[in-house]
């Protein structure tokens, strides 16, 4: 739901930014989430369903950034729509190789770095080039925690491996994680299967080159086609006083029943 929250979010952006430009901003930038990869950064895609005259570019981690390329791609669309929007991933990196902004460099274990502030770099950049109003989104954590916008796909896919995760434990194993396997796209079915935890720990998936365009600011309709059933669907939202009816999840503990598991390279 990550997909279906910063695209929705992008889309009303981009409203607002299209009704405000003559007078205001003109180029928008929202930053995503997900460290190397640009799984949550393809979804901004999704807006060209209800804009597909947007002008829109899409920054990637899995591809070289070039600024001086970008620069000339938004000056294109300054002269053709007065205004642009872009969407940057937060791994984004240069063609050297080396991350185009980095937040806390070796701040957490393993000595990973603290990614996030492209889409502020990248801002000032564009400021400076352009002399035009940049307005930047970082939505951070707000992107993996908007359970009032969870879709019908995520919160049964979420169910789903809760349930095979207890049933592993009740039937004493470990060390295994339960992954989502799509088997149809129509009507969308999936199950979900056991892997080696130490199989897909620390791993990272990268986006597939068939999602990206050619161009390498924008997805194909391939990509648009896999992500729309994930963002399907909605669950009721229950309201309180005017707020989401969000309350920690309570869970009754039970006795630890498998051993303690250790990964063996």
């Amino acid at each position: 739901s990550a997909a279906k929250f910063f695209a929705t979010s992008l889309l009303e952006a981009a409203l607002d930014l299209r009704a405000m430009y003559p007078t205001s901003t003109k180029v928008f930038i929202m930053e995503a989430m997900g460290r190397h990869t640009g799984w949550i950064a393809l979804s901004g895609t999704l807006i060209t369903e209800n804009l597909p005259d947007v002008p829109l570019q899409i920054l990637f981690p899995e591809r070289p950034f070039d600024y001086d390329a970008l620069l000339r791609r938004v000056k294109q669309d300054l002269s053709r729509h007065d205004h642009c929007v872009i969407v940057v991933a937060e791994g984004l990196r240069t063609a050297d190789g080396e991350l185009f902004a980095v937040a806390r460099p070796n701040s957490l274990h393993r000595d990973w770095s603290q990614l996030g502030g492209a889409g502020i770099k990248l801002a000032d950049e564009l400021r400076r080039d352009l002399d035009t109003k940049v307005h930047v989104a970082v939505p951070d954590y707000l992107q993996r925690s908007a359970a009032h916008m969870v879709s019908l796909t995520d919160w049964e896919m979420a169910y789903d491996v809760g349930r095979a995760a207890v049933e592993a434990v009740l039937a004493g194993r470990t060390g295994v994680l339960p992954v989502i396997h799509k088997v149809a796209e129509d009507p969308f079915e999936w199950h979900t299967p056991y892997v080696d935890i130490s199989t897909v720990a620390n791993a990272e998936r990268p986006v597939p080159p068939s999602f990206i365009r050619e161009d390498g600011y924008g997805a194909t309709q391939a990509a648009i086609d896999y992500l729309r059933p994930l963002i399907a669907g909605e669950r009721p939202v229950f309201w309180h006083h005017g707020l989401p009816d969000l309350r920690p999840v309570q869970f009754p503990a039970v006795d630890k029943r498998c051993p303690p598991w250790r990964h063996t390279p």
